[in-house]
């Protein structure tokens, strides 16, 4: 299996889009939306610890597209085939995707959120509430890598499944309210916002960084890894290589 998750990995590594995508664009996006909306934050909570917070969240909320490359990037297939008929087991083949897709985008992600905490540009807190902060967007992570996983297997086509995951993807990001905020939109959207577990992922975050509070913090961790497990189970019953 080692094998297979250092071929997965290596794959990614020569798609120039998705490690632009894990690198700069998290950067790109916390520099905009922080400059462009500086004028609304005071000194305690700047535009680009707020930005830089959310748009963390809304990049790894977008890692579930890079599963479908993994799965289903039709320059991949062919090999994707061989290994099937390889004497591996369903497990390691799916298992390999799912680990090598999580590692390869954890790793761009910690460095973004180091290079940010470390230039004094956004504060994730201190001590071992970064670290907390950390774990949760690692959680998030592994959600959003076996969602993406998950639509892949149900689809089993590529352009659709992005779509989907799209359409999924926004979704959550505009009733999480990182954008703007959801009661602009009325009592409704307030509604649908606070009932969504990923919402209070997010709620969570800004928690432990501000309040130094970590109520509620396992059972978040527990609901969403419970989420990322139901993903992984959908996987293992609907997975077969993709032709």
């Amino acid at each position: 299996m080692r094998v297979l998750i250092k071929q997965d990995i290596k794959n990614l590594f020569s798609n120039p889009v998705t490690i632009l995508f894990c690198s700069i664009y998290p950067l790109a996006l916390t520099l905009l939306f922080g400059f462009l909306f500086s004028s609304q934050y005071g000194e305690m909570v700047s535009s680009y610890d707020f930005y830089g917070i959310a748009m963390m969240y809304y990049i790894v909320l977008a890692a579930s597209t890079i599963t479908p490359i993994t799965f289903m990037e039709k320059r991949l297939q062919k090999g994707n085939e061989r290994i099937a008929y390889a004497p591996v087991s369903k497990v390691q083949i799916y298992g390999s995707k799912l680990l090598a897709t999580y590692l390869f985008t954890a790793g761009f992600f910690i460095l973004d959120i180091l290079v940010l905490q470390g230039i004094h540009l956004v504060s994730f807190g201190s001590g071992v509430y970064f670290w907390l902060v950390l774990l949760l967007y690692l959680v998030l992570l592994f959600f959003t890598i076996s969602f993406g996983g998950a639509i892949c297997t149900i689809i089993q086509n590529q352009d659709l499944t992005n779509k989907i995951i799209g359409a999924v993807l926004n979704t959550l990001a505009i009733f999480s309210g990182i954008f703007f905020p959801i009661s602009n939109l009325g009592t409704w959207a307030d509604s649908i916002s606070n009932a969504i577990p990923l919402k209070w992922l997010l709620n969570t975050i800004f928690q432990i960084i501000y309040d130094q509070s970590i109520q509620g913090y396992l059972g978040i961790v527990v609901i969403t890894m419970l989420l990322g497990g139901i993903c992984v189970g959908i996987i293992h019953k609907k997975y077969k290589v993709i032709s």
